[in-house]
């Protein structure tokens, strides 16, 4: 099910081809808002492309890959094989859990990443934030074969497992437990 709330001066259109359902929006030359809200299978994987505004996923366990220009993005609940966040402008909140042998990659170059974890959560950590700092939390008393940069740390908790980059170029990174 989707939902759409737009200004006049906003279409919306969609397309469906199989299993892929593609919806954006177009616009004249004055500005306007869109709001959707889309409620899939939680098995459902979702690939978002969005320009600005704030992208909200809920309790999501297929594969989660969001590209966006201006937005902050919060992915609660979720217990998904792979996540890949690429935001220029926003920050990332992120509060689920990794599964063995996936991939998660967060990244904004301006702003926040926000990660909360279980505690009991394996994984092969590689953190970059160049302009900013790196906390860690109760995570870094378990890290080991840990190697700190004055830009960087990487290391394994748990014996490893996925892999969990974090990069913010111009923000922060924290790291929670559950």
């Amino acid at each position: 099910m989707a939902r759409a709330n737009a200004d006049p001066s906003i279409a919306i259109e969609d397309q469906v081809l199989g299993d892929d359902i593609t919806i954006w929006t177009r616009r004249n030359l004055s500005l306007g808002r869109a709001n959707f809200e889309v409620s899939v299978p939680p098995e459902t994987s979702l690939a978002i492309k969005n320009v600005i505004g704030k992208i909200e996923l809920q309790n999501i366990t297929g594969h989660v890959s969001v590209n966006s220009f201006d937005s902050d993005v919060h992915l609660v609940g979720i217990d998904s094989p792979s996540v890949d966040v690429r935001v220029t402008s926003g920050d990332i909140f992120f509060d689920g859990a990794l599964h063995e042998g996936g991939s998660y990659n967060l990244q904004s170059m301006r702003g926040d990443l926000d990660v909360t974890l279980p505690s009991a959560s394996p994984f092969n950590l590689n953190a970059r934030a160049l302009s900013e700092n790196i906390n860690l939390g109760s995570f870094l008393n378990n890290l080991t074969g840990s190697s700190r940069g004055p830009k960087g740390v990487s290391g394994t908790h748990l014996r490893g497992g996925p892999r969990l980059t974090l990069t913010a170029y111009a923000g922060r990174i924290l790291l929670h437990k559950k």
